[in-house]
């Protein structure tokens, strides 16, 4: 075979000039390594990293990560939708132990071990922004004291619900709207459902006894009706349907013990 030949293949003509200028022996052959492995540079395993301090919903999770503060208390029933961590946390993890294998769920808050259905119908009293108004729907105990909201719909005007600002600025707790559903000021008098937990502003379950349901509604800017419906939380179900009040109708409320 020639090298001139079209079918040398460029490596044998190589070879054969080697040898032919007595090349032999001199050619070092060396060895190309691949770059460092994954395992040393990292590359394609990056670290399944989750946002620092996020809570997940779907992993149980200690104890220490999850349960809810008093001070993560949600914010000033005058900004519109602020709602108590409503928004930022979808459930609060509470005292969910369910660890590793992800099962523990949302275990609520601590002492939660009854429910209250509220349902109650507003009437305008006629003040001079009706049928538009603001209200609020809250817990206090029986003689009146403050212990969680449950609803409030307004924003600038919420300063004229008298009797909600009362009590939550005599309990030290003003404007506090922490697990309450909160909303725009309202452009017609309607029917209102809202729940309650059984605990109080800091989450905690309260203890059994005598309480009340209050409604306040305001159309004006001198104020509005107010009124409220006894019941008492302990280990019998009831079920209390009052005769209407002149603002208040068809108020309902079904208590359901644990």
């Amino acid at each position: 075979m020639r090298l001139g030949d079209d079918i040398c293949r460029p490596a044998i003509c190589a070879c054969i000039a080697l040898f032919a200028a007595g090349c032999s022996g001199q050619y070092q052959p060396s060895v190309e390594l691949w770059p460092a492995s994954d395992a040393s540079t990292g590359v394609g395993s990056p670290a399944a990293t989750d946002d620092a301090g996020a809570t997940s919903i779907t992993g149980g999770g200690s104890g220490s990560s999850g349960s809810g503060s008093g001070s993560s208390s949600g914010g000033n029933p005058g900004m519109p939708g602020g709602t108590a961590d409503a928004g930022k946390r979808p459930r609060d993890a509470g005292t969910g132990t369910g660890g590793s294998s992800g099962g523990g769920g949302d275990a609520g808050p601590a002492g939660a071990q009854c429910s209250l259905s509220v349902t109650v119908t507003t009437v305008s009293d006629n003040g001079n922004y009706s049928p538009h108004n603001v209200g609020a729907i809250w817990i206090a105990n029986s003689s009146g004291t403050f212990v969680k909201t449950l609803q409030v719909w307004g924003s600038i005007r919420l300063n004229h619900l008298n009797a909600w600002n009362s009590a939550t600025t005599s309990a030290g707790l003003a404007n506090r709207t922490v697990d309450a559903i909160t909303g725009a000021t309202l452009s017609s008098f309607q029917t209102h459902m809202v729940s309650w937990n059984c605990t109080d502003d800091t989450r905690t379950g309260v203890p059994d006894g005598a309480y009340r349901v209050y409604f306040e509604t305001a159309d004006s800017n001198s104020g509005g009706p107010n009124s409220y419906v006894a019941f008492t939380k302990g280990s019998a179900a009831q079920t209390i349907s009052p005769p209407d009040a002149t603002y208040f109708k068809s108020i309902k409320l079904v208590f359901t013990p644990s």
